[in-house]
């Protein structure tokens, strides 16, 4: 009895994490294409952020209607249980996410584009908004 509860647990972590999957590919396309161009091409901050947001959002459109066609029933595929499914369960991971704004704010302390209290609150306004729009999965 207790093993049947356990799987339907994990059905449940699945179905929540193949739900979060186009929230989280979007936020970790702009933070990935942010980082490169503000680092890499020697774009500022601002303007890589603002085409890491276009291109994020492009990317959630693609994975959101890949998922509407896909449907959930994909957590039930031999797929998922080797390999698909944690790479899913490690995107949506929202704590990552937080992590990663820190880790923005922290490397813009230390090039010099941001300033500890610029950074600070950039912090806070960024956990507050991914916060808004995550506040449906606490």
């Amino acid at each position: 009895m207790n093993t049947n509860s356990d799987f339907e647990k994990q059905k449940k972590v699945d179905y929540l994490a193949w739900e979060w999957l186009p929230r989280g590919t979007g936020f970790w396309t702009w933070f990935i294409i942010a980082i490169y161009l503000w680092k890499f091409s020697g774009a500022n901050l601002d303007r890589a952020a603002t085409i890491g947001l276009g291109i994020g959002i492009s990317a959630w459109i693609v994975v959101k209607i890949l998922t509407v066609f896909i449907g959930p029933r994909i957590i039930y595929l031999n797929l998922w249980e080797y390999g698909c499914g944690c790479l899913v369960r490690t995107i949506a991971i929202e704590l990552f996410q937080y992590f990663a704004i820190a880790f923005i704010c922290a490397l813009a302390i230390k090039h010099g584009d941001f300033t500890i209290t610029t950074a600070i609150i950039f912090f806070i306004i960024g956990s507050l908004n991914w916060l808004l729009i995550s506040f449906k999965n606490l």
